[in-house]
């Protein structure tokens, strides 16, 4: 059982959920493009494909470890009942930006690993 007396505010730990949704989105997106490359791609690109790929598993896969370690500190976040801003909008908010931020990051080295070849 959790006790919710000791579980901080979400408004406490916006950065941490910020971080593992930029992860999360970073890590996917790289294994997407990554398989996209490999497949599509020729001589160099299918390497930089293969590249990508591998380096989105490794982020997914430490993704993975940090969940379950709860390195984070927020899988006790969302058991306890708190108010609508703290449960709902604020992480809403805070999750779609990290997601923004992964994918545009990921997509932008995809493009800059593209451009290169």
């Amino acid at each position: 059982m959790v006790d919710c007396s000791q579980v901080p505010a979400f408004a406490q730990m916006w950065t941490q959920v910020l971080l593992a949704v930029f992860l999360l989105i970073f890590g996917f997106v790289l294994l997407a493009t990554g398989m996209f490359t490999a497949y599509f791609g020729s001589g160099k690109s299918r390497q930089i494909g293969g590249g990508l790929t591998f380096g989105g598993i490794i982020i997914l896969s430490l993704l993975v470890v940090m969940f379950y370690t709860d390195t984070f500190g927020t899988n006790s976040l969302f058991k306890c009942n708190m108010p609508l801003w703290d449960t709902v909008l604020f992480p809403m908010i805070v999750i779609l930006l990290g997601a923004a931020m992964g994918a545009g990051a990921a997509i932008g080295l995809f493009l800059f690993a593209i451009m290169k070849a």
